[in-house]
């Protein structure tokens, strides 16, 4: 499965926009409120025909389902006289996608026709549909397709509250039961980092395992993916004496994965979730199914909690294990940024630039000025404001003999001193070229300020 273009109107902060999409990563960038969480949610609410059709109990439980109907994404504009202005939906409000599922191009979406009205397109996609799910039960299941959105609202959830102790039954009756596999897209836009989940799988995997007296090798995989993400850790197992999962370092500790850090536990948790949707879609991939499983996964703030050492592999780490899945991404970083390949970088500014040279075998330092607009980030703010108050400080001591007012003069050059006095060094810098200028005893033969009439 793949998207290839994302067409939306009157959607959230958008009157029209396209957004032509390729394989592997998407990342979006942009100023704050330039929607890019916008075209994320946007792609949501496109994918929902599709999910409703795999599986038809999931929008209600999803988040999405009346995302619409709530009118949360339609446009919103000012209407009415320039004295008495009002706000005003916009409609039609659509989101349309244009993407390739099992060979085949299909187009389906949304279009919110007013307060009430929502028209679903979706006519092309039902045959193929209903081919699927009855080729599910064959001896040669097709291979489906991931689909997950991880919202910036994620965070790492753990199997053991801090309201109350951990419920070891109660995790082992969550363990219980065989499910569908079209079970993963009843949650697949309201995918979470979280430890229980984490532990259901591997505790169900385990025992399996033991059952049978044999290595999982599809249990095996999925750990591989995640420690594939998980830099200084090579190896992880569910310990059924502690109930927990433990992470062991290159150095041999092994630690409880709720003493790993913020961003090491959501990469873990993100990752494994990607993973076990993948061996869930298709367990006769068996050990190969993170590997040969496609789809298309969203996420808002791929940096979110990661170290900058972490923000510059993270695009190839996930990249290498899950490389038939298509990413699309919002980010801030520019590390992350500059670990793209040509044509993997969608700007979502005002003057937006196709060319590659901009980012790639950039600097960080070049990628914030260049692709992002951050003036001399070579600078601090602090830095570059002190200069400016420097070169206007410099300015009106050579104005000084001339000027028609000193007293004013002399108060703007102590404004311009006073936000910098913890900075010794600059202000006795400022104060010797004052004293050398002479400007504080300048006056007329009169007495009065040099410049005035007497």
């Amino acid at each position: 499965m793949q998207i290839d273009q994302l067409t939306v109107r009157n959607f959230r902060c958008f009157d029209k926009k396209e957004v032509a999409l390729r394989p592997g990563f998407n990342v979006l960038i942009g100023d704050n409120g330039s929607g890019k969480t916008a075209i994320l949610e946007a792609i949501g609410v496109g994918l929902i025909p599709l999910i409703r059709r795999l599986a038809p109990d999931s929008p209600e439980n999803n988040g999405h389902s009346s995302k619409t109907r709530d009118n949360n994404d339609v446009r919103i504009v000012t209407s009415g006289s320039p004295e008495q202005p009002t706000l005003e939906y916009a409609f039609p409000s659509a989101a349309g996608l244009l993407f390739t599922l099992m060979g085949h191009s299909f187009r389906m979406g949304q279009i919110q026709m007013s307060l009430k009205d929502i028209i679903v397109n979706d006519g092309e996609l039902v045959d193929q549909v209903r081919i699927i799910v009855r080729q599910i039960s064959t001896e040669t299941p097709p291979v489906l397709p991931v689909i997950a959105y991880f919202t910036s609202r994620r965070r790492w959830q753990s199997a053991w509250d801090s309201r109350s102790p951990f419920d070891q039954e109660a995790l082992e009756r969550e363990v219980s039961g065989p499910t569908t596999r079209l079970d993963c897209y009843r949650t697949a836009l309201a995918a979470e980092t979280n430890e229980r989940k984490v532990l259901q799988w591997l505790m169900r995997f385990d025992i399996a395992a033991r059952q049978r007296n044999e290595l999982n090798r599809t249990m095996e995989a999925a750990k591989q993916a995640m420690l594939s993400c998980l830099e200084g850790f090579h190896q992880l197992r569910f310990d059924a004496i502690e109930w927990n999962l433990l992470a062991e370092n290159t150095s041999g500790n092994i630690l409880p994965t709720r003493m790993l850090s913020d961003g090491q536990r959501n990469i873990l948790s993100l990752v494994a979730d990607i993973a076990f949707r993948c061996v869930t879609l298709n367990p006769e991939l068996r050990e190969e199914a993170t590997k040969e499983t496609p789809g298309v996964v969203l996420i808002d703030e791929l940096d979110l909690h990661l170290h900058p050492k972490w923000q510059r592999r993270i695009v190839d780490d996930l990249r290498r294990t899950f490389p038939k899945i298509q990413f699309i991404v919002t980010t801030h970083s520019p590390l992350i940024i500059q670990s793209l390949r040509p044509g993997e970088l969608i700007d979502l500014g005002p003057e937006v630039t196709d060319s590659p040279e901009e980012y790639v075998g950039k600097s960080p330092e070049d990628i914030l000025e260049n692709v992002m607009e951050v003036a001399m980030p070579q600078r601090s703010q602090r830095s570059q404001e002190m200069i400016a108050a420097a070169e206007q400080y410099y300015s009106l001591l050579r104005q000084a003999s001339n000027h028609p007012d000193l007293p004013a003069l002399r108060t703007e050059l102590d404004r311009l001193m006073e936000p910098y006095e913890d900075n010794e060094a600059f202000i006795a810098a400022l104060r010797l070229e004052r004293a050398a200028s002479g400007m504080d005893t300048m006056t007329t033969h009169n007495g009065h300020p040099a410049g005035q009439a007497p």
